[in-house]
C-alpha cells in the first residue's frame, strides 16, 4: 500500500518571492520612461534651444508682445537649435514657439518666454 506522505509545498518560497520583489520595487523605486525628446534649457539671449538628444527639421516662430514675428535665420540638428535675429530685439516680452522632429521620428513643440530690457 502507498504510503500518503505529504511533501513541501513551493507556496511558502512563492509568498516570500513575492514579497522581497515588493519591498524591492518600493525601496528602489520605478522610474518613468521617455523615448521623446525634452528641451533641457533656452538661452534668450542667442535664442538657443537645448535638447537632451539630438533633433532635427526645427521651426521656430518668435513673436513680440504685438504679437509680430521677429525676423531671423533657424538652424542647427543636433542637440542645439539657434535662432538668429536679423535686427537686435527691442525692449519687451517675447515668445518662442518651437517644434522639431525627436530622434524617435515624433514631432514635439513647445513655448518659451523672455523679455529683454537694455540697460541704460
Amino acid at each position: 500500500m502507498p504510503s500518503l506522505r505529504r511533501t513541501p509545498t513551493s507556496f511558502p518560497y512563492t509568498l516570500w518571492g513575492c514579497v522581497v520583489a515588493l519591498i524591492l520595487s518600493v525601496v528602489l523605486g520605478v522610474t518613468p520612461v521617455s523615448a521623446h525628446s525634452e528641451l533641457e534649457s533656452i538661452s534668450p539671449a542667442t535664442i538657443t534651444l537645448t535638447f537632451n538628444e539630438e533633433v532635427s527639421s526645427p521651426r521656430i516662430v518668435v513673436r513680440g508682445s504685438d504679437k509680430a514675428m521677429v525676423a531671423g535665420t533657424t538652424r542647427g540638428n543636433s542637440e542645439k537649435v539657434i535662432f538668429t535675429t536679423t535686427r537686435a530685439l527691442r525692449n519687451g516680452a517675447f515668445t518662442v514657439n518651437w517644434r522639431v522632429r525627436s530622434a524617435d521620428g515624433h514631432f514635439i513643440s513647445g513655448t518659451s518666454r523672455f523679455a529683454v530690457k537694455q540697460v541704460p
